[in-house]
């Protein structure tokens, strides 16, 4: 077999990023069928597996204990990244105060409940005249407090919004035109995100390959929503998963199962057999890359 031929056999990928919710995680909450299994196979044969995930640091440790994973995880949507083990922090950001006070005035105003969250606490604000918890605060044992900013210890990393779609539009709408440097990302259909300027699963995934010495362009990612698009805009290979929204498969390069049919083992498999030769193929097929005849090749067509 010759260097050409080996480099064309390769596996065509380094480091693959994996959301959690939705993708790896099933309606439940757990990890879906064959998920461990899966990430188990894909360690074992040399791929980097990471969690990219919008949750803050808490609430991801079980499952990477879970999973077994000792590579650094992204976590609070792209504004904390760190390694599981030893806590090593690689990045670390979070809001100015005014910033967060906003964010505060405006989820009030519109009678939105506030779910504040840094690597170290997470605390819940109720809108109100609401009875409503909220799923997530239920699920985690949040702490419920009457005022989030003045019971916050220290600045967050993600300030969540919850409330109905009309009131998530609006609050949108107004943080576009009084914080505009903010990232924005909804998470569900009744909960929108706000993180720190430049933070986003693309950015914190740059960082994370960088950091590791591995080329984005041999990086797949698996995701759901529309938070992971900024994910699917920097990876060589882009997976959504079949529980995604139509725009979010749109965006992809392959589409797998849902996260309750196997959907994430589905598409860790594909990213391991992959090889470099199909990645080409594939990007040709695409229009994403075309062969250039070399200088002392002179064409015959046409003549």
């Amino acid at each position: 077999m010759t260097d050409v031929d080996r480099a064309a056999t390769a596996r065509a990928f380094d480091l693959v990023a994996l959301d959690l919710d939705g993708t790896l995680l099933d309606k439940s909450g757990e990890l879906a069928e064959g998920v461990q299994d899966a990430v188990q196979a894909a360690s074992e044969q040399g791929l980097v597996v990471s969690i990219v995930s919008g949750r803050g640091r808490l609430p991801l440790l079980s499952y990477l204990s879970e999973l077994g994973l000792t590579t650094p995880y992204v976590a609070s949507g792209g504004a904390y990244i760190a390694y599981p083990a030893n806590g090593h922090v690689i990045r670390r950001m979070e809001f100015a105060w005014e910033e967060v006070v906003a964010l505060a005035d405006l989820g009030r105003a519109m009678r939105a409940s506030l779910f504040f969250e840094s690597p170290e606490w997470m605390m819940f604000e109720r809108a109100a005249g609401s009875t409503d918890w909220s799923t997530g605060a239920r699920r985690f044992k949040l702490p419920v407090v009457d005022d989030v900013v003045r019971s916050a210890p220290s600045s967050p990393s993600k300030v969540s919004i919850v409330g109905e779609s009309e009131v998530l539009a609006r609050i949108e709408r107004l943080a576009r035109q009084q914080l505009p440097a903010l990232t924005r990302a909804y998470t569900s259909a009744r909960c929108i995100d706000f993180y720190p300027a430049g933070a986003n699963k693309g950015s914190g995934l740059t960082l994370l390959a960088e950091h590791l010495g591995l080329e984005l362009r041999r990086t797949a990612v698996v995701g759901d929503y529309y938070n992971d698009l900024s994910m699917f805009e920097v990876a060589g290979l882009a997976v959504a998963m079949g529980n995604a929204p139509a725009d979010v498969q749109a965006a992809a390069d392959l589409v797998a199962p849902s996260h309750d049919q196997g959907g994430a083992a589905w598409a860790l498999q594909q990213v391991l057999q992959m090889t470099a030769a199909e990645l080409l193929e594939e990007a040709c097929a695409r229009g994403l890359w075309a062969p250039v005849a070399a200088p002392n090749q002179t064409s015959q067509q046409g003549e």
